[in-house]
């Protein structure tokens, strides 16, 4: 199970580099200098203190003119393409291994995100660079930490806000899986079916009792008697 999750993770950023060109705003362009300056411009501001984990990045002057920490939609579409596909998928099939959701796993997440936002940094044309746990395993322990004061100094002030966020996540990637909301959370995947009643299997004794009298009785046409 744990391999299966770990194939799974290292198809993160696969699983979301196009939502994060969609959510963001970038341009593919080979030849438009002013597109690639606004490109690499964007890219620096969503790296630039955590900008991409806002819903809201007016400006990169100060943190007040952020808004939305962790609220960006971009993850909850990243937490559905990795895991949550379909019903069958590896968050629906591990249930206990994603509820709660884990700070590391949206770490991850956010990562995976940064890899692809990196691809634009360079000169605004997009350039392929590779997921590497090496090079980026320095940028996860950094969402990590980031993830894990926002929560400490939330509760600290008394509020749920970023378990809320995480329920919130849960509860959305579950829907788009094919989970009813409102279903018990034990129960993954199709409902079971009931037993049958007693009835109904009665019945089917009752036919097959049928079916097989009429056949005992049943002796064809009488044969011709030979000349």
């Amino acid at each position: 199970m744990r391999r299966r999750i770990s194939m799974t993770t290292g198809d993160a950023k696969t699983a979301i580099a196009g939502h994060v060109d969609t959510y963001y705003h970038f341009v593919d362009s080979d030849f438009d200098t002013r597109i690639h300056v606004a490109n690499k411009a964007l890219a620096n501001r969503l790296v630039d203190r955590f900008g991409m984990c806002y819903e809201n990045i007016n400006s990169a002057v100060t943190y007040s003119e952020r808004e939305g920490l962790y609220e960006h939609p971009i993850l909850q579409k990243a937490l559905n393409s990795a895991f949550f596909t379909n019903i069958r998928d590896t968050g629906v099939k591990y249930r206990k291994m994603f509820s709660p959701l884990s700070t590391p796993l949206l770490a991850l997440l956010w990562t995976a995100i940064q890899c692809r936002i990196d691809e634009w940094r360079v000169d605004g044309k997009r350039q392929t660079i590779q997921f590497d746990r090496h090079e980026y395993g320095k940028h996860l322990q950094a969402h990590i930490d980031n993830m894990a004061k926002f929560d400490r100094v939330a509760k600290d002030a008394q509020s749920d806000i970023f378990d809320d966020i995480k329920n919130n996540l849960l509860r959305g990637a579950r829907v788009h899986a094919g989970i009813p909301p409102n279903s018990d959370e034990d129960n993954d995947g199709p409902a079971a079916s009931n037993p049958l009643a007693d009835a109904e299997f009665a019945a089917a004794i009752s036919r097959h009792c049928s079916r097989s009298r009429a056949s005992s009785t049943f002796t064809g046409p009488e044969s011709e008697d030979k000349v």
